[in-house]
Parts: C-alpha cells; structure tokens; sequence
C-alpha cells in the first residue's frame, strides 16, 4: 500500500497505510546545503563520488542510485494553494537527477536510452526543464543519442512516497535510480526552540494579559501572537496544529499538521492558512469525520531519541491517546505509521476529562541522566506528600474561589477526593509509567515523579481534571544546544494573593528537582487556560530546528 495526499491536496484522500521504502547504499542527487542552510543544488554532486581524487581514479557511475527530496507541500508562489497543485518545471522542491554529462560516450553512436516510470504513479512527477515528462499518464519516454538530460528533475506529491526509474539503452545496459520522498519527523523537547506562539486573549480578569506578558519579556521578538478577535477567542494553540520537518540533502520544508479539531472559520482553523503556510512552510490535514478530543494536539507528543530492544529511534517515539470512548481520526493514525522513523504508540487517557497525554507528562532533557533526558510525570502519592508538608490552615485563594477548597488541609481531608486518586494512580497513571518505560527502553531512574492531585469534575462527567495545576503540561523552550532550556511552568498559586511565586512551597519543592541546566519560569495561566480545563502547554506552541538526517541516521527503521 502507498502514502496518500493529504486532504489540503487532494479533499477525498484514501487512507494512508503502511509504505514500502526501498532505499541503496547513500549516493543522493543534490548538494548538501549551503551555508545559510537554503535550498542549493550543485551538477555533479551526489552521484556517487566522494572527492575530486575520487573521480580521477573511481568513474561517477552514469545514474544516480537514489533521488531524495521533499513532498512539494509548500506555496512558494503563495497563491494560497499546495505548489504540487500549480505545478511548473522549475519549482525549488523538484530535485535534480544528476546525470554523467559523458553519458552518450560510453554508448553505440545509434543508441538510445528508454525510461520508465515505476512506483507511486500519482504522487511523483519527473520533469525535463519546464516539461512536465513522466507521470501517472506517461510512464516511459525515450531519449535519442546526444539529447540533453541535463535538466531532469523529481517532484514529490506526499510524504514517503516511493518509486524508481529505469534506464535502458537499445545496447544492453540498464541502471535503476530509487525515488524517496522524505517522511514528516515531528519534534520533541530536545531539538532547539526557533519561535514561540499563542492567542492574546487580551486584559481583565480573564484575559491572558501576564501570560503574554511573561512569554514576552523572555522571548522578546522569538514570542508571536495572535490576537483572540483575529481566531474567534480560541485560546488552545497547542490543540489546533502540530509542528515537524520534511528535510533531504540541501532541503528543509517547515510543516504544520492542522488538526480536524474545529472546521469553523470563527476559531483557530485558519490561522495556519493565514500566518503560517508559505514559501519553503507546508501544510496539511489529514483525517476527516467528527472530531473527537483525541484529534487535538495536545494529544499528541514525541520522546527525545530512545534505543529500545536493541534498535535506535534516532528521532525519539511518537506517543499519543487513546481511549474506548474516542480515537484518533484513523487516516491521521495511518499517516503517522506510515513515515515509520517515529514508530507511534498510545498510552491511555480514558480517565481523562479532556484526554490529552500532555495533561500529566512531559519530557525533559537532562545531561546527567543515562539518556540524555528524563520523563516528568504527576504522581499522586507525591502530591499526598507535599500536601501534608504544608500548613494546612494556610488560606489558598485561588482554589477557595476555583476549587472550593480554602486550605491544604480541606483537601487533606477530603476522603472521596483522595479514594478517587488513588485509584487514577493504580489504574492509569502506574500502568502508563510501565508502558512508557517498554515502549521507551526506559527504567525508574527516567522518571522524575511531580506532586499532583485531580478532582472529579461533574461538569466533565466524573472524569479527571487538575486541581493543583498540572505543572508538567509546560512550555519547553530548549536553547540551541540541544540541552539548557527555559521553562514556562503554570503557577501553582498554593500561596496567599499578592505573595510572590518564590514564597510558595510548590515552587520551592519543583525547583529543587531540577537540574542545573533547566531554568524555570512561573507563568500565571489560572484564568484562561487552568480554569479552562488546559496549561501553559495547551494555550502555546512551538517551531524547532531538525537535527539528524534520516537518510543516513534511520535508513534500518525504513527497510523491509
């Protein structure tokens, strides 16, 4: 079976399934990049040798063994639509064959050399200049003896998708060049932060003023908003689109997955469409249906790289929730095991009100750790724990007026509130942590457990929310070392009004967990986005640089 396009290509796409990827020893048909990382192809490069030595004694053989490029998913034109929908022969994703320019040399005189297009026929075109040459309707051409081949190109429709084409000459010899498009590889927490966004919510008492403000004075010009009458007031940037990356060599296409979460034009929906796609920025949807809370984003994460039975995930895991009342939308589960660096799996949120993985853990990195990282999770004999170390008259504003619970000690005292946490632990939130250590090669020493605590919401039909604020649903802006990092953490508020985050016990008890190379930063998101049943995580999203090049780091995770 093959890769689909994505429904803002193409809107009544067949499912995406699991994909075949031939791939040869390395000999790519472009240039690596530049040195500002732009888009930059060079004859001759790619095509098998190594140095100029090489070649004097080692012959460039006549074809490439294998073309790599990008699915042409961006709109360099920007005339609102996908560049593989206006399609002309001279495109920045369309990747050059790089032929032997001694080619006809080494033939008869009278040869000619046949072509045939083989593979996913609908979703690669090969071009000649601004000809368009080989497609679904046109699978073989013939060239005569002297004809230019100097301007082949290839162009990708979608993700993985896979072909070849064969070179016969009329004198016997035959060469086979692969055809690869690049998988979508989304982020996780240890790749650099670029950039920042969110929904100005605006000021009053249930604006998002400080939030906004916080992220400002940190990030400076690195922070961008949009202003909530722009997006119909919809606060939950992290739920409506998911950032990664389609890179090959010399290429990176930034690219925003939007969710099928809202269809409506009075919300987030357009703001991908609007802000974001672009020259050298692609999107797409896939999934189509009644969305379920599970189709949101903030369902859906990725580990830092992870070596699990023996076998290396260089890009990390993709992990997301699923439950026995909703799923996924199963053509966006598809499409994520079809790109097969990332290797998907779920962890179950059933007991959830909102249903999202980020709602109780997050992945941080940590250069002491065996691993590089470690897993933060809520934990609720934690949460116990430090409960029972405050005063428990303290007054506690927030939760008398959020809650209704005055002091640590109500909460305390509270025998329903804590019957149903314990049985949240024993039955999702211990299994969870299992699978995580399974599915990620990981054992308890990965694992830093938080304090948390959620209530049995009757607006939310008896599933969970947060009552302590879920600290681990945080922002994670990764400096470009890959391993210091900011972090834009929900203020606990289990203190008095008017007292600083720095005289509250929450934050003295987190930030002595920390190491040395994570700097924390308490952000007031109560009204919006605590009180809206979200985070800091839910309300805020984030572009980050690639590292790694698949074609050389997971080549054994695309193998048959």
């Amino acid at each position: 079976m093959k890769p689909s396009l994505p429904s803002h290509t193409r809107p009544h796409a067949i499912p995406a399934a699991a994909l075949w990827a031939l791939l040869l020893a390395p000999a790519v048909a472009c240039d690596p990049e530049d040195s500002d990382g732009k888009k930059n192809q060079t004859e001759g490069e790619g095509s098998g040798s190594d140095t100029a030595s090489d070649t004097a004694t080692d012959p460039l053989p006549t074809f490439p063994e294998e073309v790599l490029g990008v699915p042409n998913l961006d709109d360099d034109d920007e005339d609102g639509e996908p560049d593989w929908d206006n399609a002309t022969g001279s495109d920045a994703e369309q990747v050059p064959i790089v032929i032997d320019a001694a080619l006809w040399d080494s033939l008869d005189a009278e040869a000619s050399i046949a072509v045939t297009f083989e593979g996913d026929l609908d979703l690669i075109r090969v071009w000649n200049g601004d000809s368009l040459m080989l497609d679904q309707g046109t699978t073989t051409v013939t060239f005569a003896n002297g004809d230019d081949l100097s301007a082949l190109s290839v162009e990708f429709a979608a993700p993985m998708a896979s072909g070849q084409l064969v070179f016969e000459a009329s004198s016997g010899e035959s060469w086979v060049t692969l055809l690869q498009a690049a998988p979508l590889i989304l982020n996780h927490h240890l790749q650099p932060a670029e950039w920042v966004n969110a929904v100005d919510m605006g000021g009053g008492s249930y604006g998002n003023a400080r939030f906004v403000d916080t992220f400002t004075d940190e990030l400076g010009s690195n922070f961008r908003t949009v202003g909530g009458g722009e997006v119909g007031w919809d606060p939950w940037m992290q739920d409506e689109i998911e950032f990664g990356t389609f890179t090959a060599p010399g290429y990176r296409m930034d690219f925003v997955l939007d969710s099928i979460r809202s269809s409506s034009r009075g919300s987030l929906d357009p703001y991908p469409e609007r802000y974001l796609f672009g020259p050298d920025f692609g999107m797409a949807t896939w999934g189509s249906g009644r969305p379920s809370s599970q189709d949101s984003f903030g369902n859906l994460e990725v580990s830092p790289p992870v070596t699990v039975d023996g076998v290396e995930y260089p890009f990390g895991r993709i992990y997301y929730g699923d439950s026995t009342r909703f799923a996924m939308a199963d053509d966006f589960q598809d499409m994520l095991r079809a790109q097969q660096v990332q290797a998907p799996f779920t962890l179950e949120i059933e007991w959830l009100c909102v249903g999202h993985v980020d709602e109780f853990l997050t992945m941080l990195p940590d250069p002491d750790a065996p691993k590089g990282f470690r897993v933060w999770v809520g934990d609720i004999d934690e949460g116990r724990s430090f409960l029972e170390s405050m005063d428990a008259t303290a007054e506690l504003p927030k939760y008398d007026s959020g809650h209704h619970y005055s002091t640590a000690g109500e909460m305390l005292s509270d025998g329903a509130l804590w019957s149903y946490n314990r049985d949240l632990m024993d039955e999702y939130i211990e299994p969870a942590i299992t699978k995580l250590k399974r599915e990620l090669g990981l054992d308890e020493s990965d694992f830093v457990r938080l304090p948390a605590l959620f209530e049995n919401s009757r607006l939310c039909g008896g599933f969970a929310l947060a009552l302590i604020p879920a600290t681990a649903n945080m922002q994670v802006n990764t400096h470009d070392d890959g391993v210091n990092a900011d972090l834009f953490i929900p203020d606990p508020y289990l203190r008095g009004n008017g007292e600083p985050a720095s005289s509250d016990p929450f934050v003295q008890d987190f930030e002595a967990l920390l190491p040395a190379n994570l700097n924390p930063i308490w952000t007031d998101d109560w009204n919006v986005y605590h009180m809206g049943w979200g985070e800091v995580h839910c309300g805020s999203n984030t572009l980050r640089t690639p590292v790694g090049e698949w074609w050389n780091n997971a080549r054994h995770l695309l193998e048959d």
